[in-house]
């Protein structure tokens, strides 16, 4: 029977029940909370504790890279509403270190000291104070655990470094500085020192196995108890390799310093080596050394001097040849901008993907947005020609990118052959059986491929179209034992994949989009245009990019010969941008990166021609030249002389060509006619030393080789002109001693 009371008493219970469940769970959380919380304050503190054990002089960039931290291991509204406020970024730097990159989805910190640690640590816990669900709470705390971790393991590191940092406070008997440039005196190659140590302090001592029978007391001298490790030049390696073969390793050298002595030749100072950069951060022409890195300066603190570690000290016309080529740069920029403008004014919106794209780099440069995220990150006061070679690289890469765009079109578009596979096509190996993405091909393979092992069975395979290929992964470590990044395939060797196949693992750029239905890869915009398929743009995309490269060339031809056009506007440009400028800004380059930047500029430069006819000859001629195809080559730059004797380049490309196939007398004739054009065509000078080399003229060898050093002092031909050198002091001695035998 129904019974009221009876329910109400029964649901009152299972009511009472129910809250006291409920705040079980909300005392559970609360407590699971208050333990978090708990721990969160215990690693907060443990954090700042190992900040404050550490000296803020210990420079710490060495060992953390910049911290990238983004939701959810910190709060997303705090971290937008900081960005918001930060404005300028005083409100960032106040409460982070100094340069930290703050966006509302993301905190890029540069840390450079045990202070920067522990702003860190605040503004992080500081971000994250609002409380979190457990399990955004529990991932916040691991990444502390991981912090911590990876700051307990790195205790050792520094700590050693401060051991280090003892041993090289006494200098005695110590004849060379990190930073300075040393030539071996038997090896005779050059190289800058990067640390010293001596033999006693080593374990085990390498005092026994270095003392000679010859010496009476079968001991070392206190000089010949000290070692350096020798960064030497790529170039002074590779000439003087038979005599480092024995070492096994041609890029530091571990030598007494009683074998090597200091190098005074100016020209000769400038080291060339990938792993400079790694110790040094410039080369300082004053005390003729490099100025090292924040971690060797630590690391050995007397061997700095008072000149290395001032700030570098510009002449007032590099100043003013630095000013002007910035300007120069964003007039050019201003210019490319109004011509792809006068096409579109919204190219995103449009679908006008490729102009959108060169869009934004053209507005980077005229905001002065040149800086890489390094240089953001520990920003140091910038010098002016620093900041011009910057810029220069970004004209320099906007320039190359448009051509290269056009290049490949047009020689796609005017390709004869038909090819069987198209961009995207999923294809299989014929002879090795892996399977692959088609990224792009070639009318003709750009190398020789005529000893291939894969090719043999194939009549001719220089006359096939060739395919870059990006291979399923699993199926190289099948076929090869190994992954392999890209194969280039002759047509002839290749199948259309069946398509129950074609789900395969490839490395792909993100852009690449797989169509299901299709079952093939669908390119992006660029490598569709490069490959002449139309983009149903009514052509705009490959009108302006036309007008852009035909602009730069005005531009670039009028910079080289110094002449006026009709056009005001580029006639202010090419006063800025003047030849004259760029070798004042060559000189200047305080590193082998900057030079490169600058010179690579001037190269571009003189590549420059008003026919884009015979620039598209060049271009397919030097990617002949780089293919191995020298007579080839050499052909095609002969034909564009013909056309226009006074294009230098094509004069000295063709030079290269008769050298390479041994043609001395007229690789000689076509660089002379290459520095008639351009006197301070560098490369043509080199080219006229290395004739003279092999003619056995060395004087005149040395003189033009000194001649490229004077126009670029990081010019590689360096390591030629050490081994003249010493091949005309060697010859002198002889010659000397001959004339003393015969008194």
């Amino acid at each position: 029977m129904y019974n009221p009371s009876r329910y109400r008493s029964l649901y009152l219970k299972r009511r009472t029940l129910g809250n006291l469940l409920k705040k079980g769970e909300s005392r559970r959380l609360l407590s699971q909370q208050d333990n978090q919380t708990r721990i969160a304050v215990a690693l907060y503190r443990q954090l700042l504790q190992w900040s404050n054990s550490v000296t803020e002089d210990v420079p710490l960039s060495y060992f953390i890279p910049p911290v990238h931290l983004s939701p959810p291991r910190i709060d997303k509204e705090a971290l937008r509403l900081m960005s918001v406020k930060s404005g300028d970024s005083k409100v960032a730097a106040s409460i982070f270190p100094k340069h930290t990159i703050m966006k509302d989805d993301q905190l890029v910190v540069p840390i450079r000291n045990s202070a920067d640690v522990k702003k860190l640590f605040r503004g992080v816990f500081r971000l994250n104070s609002k409380p979190a669900n457990p399990d955004k709470q529990k991932e916040r705390i691991s990444l502390a655990f991981d912090g911590l971790r990876s700051l307990n393991e790195l205790s050792k590191a520094l700590e050693d470094l401060g051991k280090e940092r003892e041993k090289h406070l006494d200098r005695e008997n110590v004849d060379y500085r990190v930073g300075q440039v040393v030539r071996h005196k038997l090896e005779e190659w050059r190289g800058v020192v990067v640390g010293w140590k001596r033999l006693d302090e080593d374990s085990g001592s390498d005092s026994t196995q270095l003392t000679s029978l010859t010496k009476k007391d079968y001991a070392l001298d206190a000089e010949d108890l000290v070692k350096c490790s020798v960064v030497l030049d790529v170039g002074d390696a590779h000439l003087h390799y038979s005599k480092r073969r024995e070492t096994g390793n041609m890029s530091i050298a571990e030598v007494l310093q009683s074998d090597l002595e200091l190098v005074e030749e100016d020209e000769l100072l400038r080291i060339r080596s990938s792993n400079v950069s790694e110790f040094f951060t410039r080369f300082d022409p004053a005390s003729k050394s490099f100025v090292p890195n924040e971690i060797l300066e630590y690391e050995y603190p007397n061997d700095i001097t008072e000149s290395a570690s001032a700030p570098p000290q510009l002449s007032e016309v590099t100043e003013a040849a630095a000013e002007d080529i910035i300007m120069g740069v964003k007039e050019t920029a201003a210019h490319m901008r109004s011509i792809i403008m006068g096409y579109t004014s919204a190219p995103e919106s449009r679908n006008l993907k490729i102009l959108s794209f060169f869009l934004e780099k053209l507005d980077a440069i005229l905001d002065g947005d040149v800086l890489e995220m390094k240089d953001k990150l520990f920003h140091k006061e910038m010098p002016s020609n620093r900041l011009a070679s910057l810029h220069l690289q970004q004209l320099l890469n906007f320039t190359v990118n448009v051509g290269e765009l056009l290049w490949e079109r047009r020689r796609a578009m005017e390709n004869t052959k038909e090819t069987k596979f198209g961009l995207g096509d999923v294809v299989t190996h014929k002879v090795y059986g892996f399977r692959g993405v088609v990224v792009a091909w070639d009318p003709e393979p750009m190398m020789d491929v005529s000893m291939w092992d894969g090719l043999q069975h194939i009549d001719n395979p220089q006359d096939y179209p060739f395919y870059h290929v990006i291979p399923d992964q699993n199926d190289c470590i099948e076929v090869f034992g190994a992954e392999r990044p890209s194969r280039y395939v002759c047509e002839e060797n290749l199948a259309v994949c069946p398509p129950d196949q074609r789900s395969i693992d490839v490395d792909l750029e993100v852009e690449w989009k797989y169509d299901l239905e299709a079952k093939k890869y669908l390119p992006p915009l660029d490598l569709k245009f490069k490959s002449g398929v139309d983009l149903e743009d009514d052509g705009i995309t490959e009108n302006c990019l036309t007008e852009l490269r035909d602009a730069l060339s005005q531009v670039f031809v009028a910079c080289r010969d110094g002449v006026e056009t009709g056009n005001p506007d580029i006639n202010d440009i090419t006063t800025k941008l003047s030849m004259e400028n760029l070798l004042i800004l060559l000189k200047s380059a305080e590193d082998m990166e900057l030079s490169t930047i600058i010179s690579e500029s001037v190269k571009e430069i003189w590549k420059a021609h008003l026919n884009p006819d015979l620039r598209w000859d060049l271009d397919t001629a030097v990617a002949h030249l780089l293919g191995g195809k020298v007579s080839k080559a050499l052909k095609q730059f002969s034909g564009i002389v013909d056309d226009d004797p006074t294009y230098a380049e094509a004069w000295n490309k063709a030079a290269t060509c008769e050298f390479m196939m041994g043609n001395m007398d007229a690789s000689l004739a076509a660089a002379q006619k290459t520095v008639e054009a351009l006197p301070t065509h560098f490369q043509a000078i080199n080219g006229l030393g290395l004739v003279h080399f092999e003619k056995k003229d060395v004087p005149s060898d040395i003189h033009c080789l000194r001649e490229s050093i004077e126009i670029d002092p990081w010019s590689p031909v360096s390591a030629r002109l050490s081994v003249c050198v010493d091949t005309m002091r060697l010859s002198e001695q002889i010659q000397g001693n001959q004339q003393e035998d015969n008194k």
